[in-house]
């Protein structure tokens, strides 16, 4: 059995969804072995949903790759570390492409894309056919970098064993709370996944970086906030959140969507009031 294979066999793989899940999933861990090997790591931090998925085995699905620079820097480009993702990829097997890099402001991107049905035909001795997987339907992978970080974040490395050994550098969960967070407070649209993020972080007891949340939101609203000017914040936005659109945002992102169920604003609204802030250095 290959690396990719073993990856693949923990995904129960019955329906479309399944496979391009398992896929994408796969395809991320295979693009952090790539970049870990052409040093990104030394620079660069793994956050975001993803990171909770791989990292800490978080109950839902999740689309991009999302790192931040340890250090502020106008000038980084993905150009660099590609080719050893692009090599990683086909090395297990991966005919993939790489879509163009965006540059254009401090959240860097870039993007790959492989063929689902050949990758079916690949790895797994299933007929594409008999789900119907379009022949022209494309599992792609996005990776985003915030170029321009507030300062604060708190990090810790963990090794991967497959595709092979390799090690990532990830913000610590309290940092990645402060992000999530600032995400929940000021994000102008709903996005359900940092809903049940926030509410896994608390279920897990998880602190919240102060220092990291309060740069951030200065940075984006030129506002110095008090703990207290959090709570109030957050608890307000919980208190107007069209819970019904969180809801129906985050749904197929769930390997168990029944815990929607108990979702409400109340629920939301009365963890505040628990929330614990780490004042930083």
């Amino acid at each position: 059995m290959t690396a990719i294979e073993e990856m693949l066999s923990k995904y129960s793989l019955d329906d479309e969804d399944k496979f391009k899940q398992a896929f994408k999933e796969t395809m991320q861990e295979v693009v952090l072995c790539g970049l870990s090997r052409g040093g990104f790591f030394e620079t660069a931090a793994f956050t975001g949903g993803t990171a909770l998925r791989i990292i800490y085995g978080i109950r839902r699905f999740s689309e991009d790759l999302d790192f931040s620079l340890l250090k502020p820097d106008g000038s980084f480009s993905f150009e660099k570390y590609l080719p050893y993702v692009q090599h990683e990829l086909n090395a297990n097997g991966f005919d993939i492409e790489i879509g163009k890099t965006s540059e254009k402001s401090n959240v860097k991107s870039a993007f790959i894309k492989a063929d689902t049905y050949k990758l079916i035909l690949n790895f797994l001795s299933v007929d594409p056919d008999v789900f119907h997987i379009n022949k022209t339907e494309k599992v792609r992978v996005k990776l985003e970098i915030d170029t321009n970080p507030p300062d604060g974040a708190n990090y810790e490395e963990s090794t991967r064993l497959l595709p092979s050994p390799y090690i990532v550098r990830s913000m610590d969960l309290p940092s990645m709370f402060a992000l999530k967070c600032h995400a929940i407070m000021c994000r102008s649209y709903i996005k359900g996944r940092d809903y049940y993020d926030y509410q896994w972080f608390v279920d897990n007891g998880a602190f919240i970086n102060g220092k990291l949340l309060k740069n951030a939101l200065f940075q984006t609203e030129g506002k110095e906030y008090s703990d207290n000017d959090i709570a109030n914040r957050l608890k307000s936005v919980f208190e107007a959140a069209d819970i019904n659109e969180v809801k129906k945002d985050v749904r197929r992102f769930l390997e168990t969507p029944e815990i929607l169920d108990n979702w409400s604003n109340v629920l939301f609204s009365s963890t505040v009031k628990d929330l614990r802030l780490l004042a930083g250095e």
